[in-house]
């Protein structure tokens, strides 16, 4: 079973009197959700799309930590970011990559 968009790891609900908790916000999305479309928006910002019609900006600023994601503070790097079809995310020409999950758990939907 899919948990509802928004339900955050601290959160349960009661269906058919037994408590369901999510493990983590979404639990589903480390397994099923992939990206199907993402560009560059400003500085170190960029749009996502995912299979379930989810939309939204991600923030990378204070991700660019360590070996490999270190060069990706230069923006010309940052920028040359592409979908990766077969993974499902958005990748980089040095290599990195970040997980569908972690993305949409830290992704800002727009109003």
């Amino acid at each position: 079973m899919r948990p509802p968009r928004g339900v955050l790891a601290s959160e349960t609900r009661v269906e058919s009197n037994r408590q369901l908790s999510w493990a983590a916000k979404p639990t589903w999305c480390y397994a099923m959700c992939h990206i199907g479309e993402a560009r560059y928006v400003r500085d170190y910002i960029i749009w996502v799309r995912f299979n379930d019609g989810a939309e939204g900006e991600v923030d990378l600023s204070g991700e660019l930590d360590g070996e490999v994601f270190e060069p990706l503070r230069d923006l010309k790097a940052f920028k040359s970011f592409r979908v990766e079809p077969e993974l499902g995310t958005v990748v980089w020409e040095n290599g990195a990559d970040l997980a569908p999950g972690f993305l949409y758990e830290n992704m800002t939907v727009l109003a």
